[in-house]
């Protein structure tokens, strides 16, 4: 995951943090969908997500799939188009990241996989 306008840089998360990740080629979402009660469900809108930190892949809660235009009053200097923006809570079941604790390394960066 990155963060940033224009290169991926690491991203520092916290689980149970909720975060808004940015995406593109998931296919066409529309209109906003929002989770409607608790439990968050692990699917919105078709759109589930995963995340790993060098071990199981886990399945992020959802609060919110919506449409995004990449366009600040439709002035850019790119085409402009729309991105699929999904809220999620960063699982609590994934271990941070402490630097300086005996054990393996984990990676450096949440790895997403957003699916369709």
């Amino acid at each position: 995951m990155g963060a940033g306008y224009h290169t991926f840089a690491p991203t520092s998360v916290a689980p149970g943090q909720v975060i808004t990740v940015f995406v593109t080629g998931i296919g066409n979402v529309t209109q906003k969908y929002s989770a409607g009660s608790l439990p968050l469900p692990i699917t919105l809108g078709g759109i589930s997500a995963s995340l790993s930190e060098l071990g199981p892949i886990i399945a992020a809660p959802i609060l919110a799939v919506f449409p995004f235009s990449a366009c600040l009053n439709n002035i850019a200097p790119q085409p402009c188009g729309t991105i699929t923006a999904v809220t999620l809570q960063i699982p609590f079941e994934l271990l941070p990241n402490i630097p300086g604790i005996e054990r393996p390394p984990l990676s450096r960066m949440v790895k997403k996989r957003i699916h369709k």
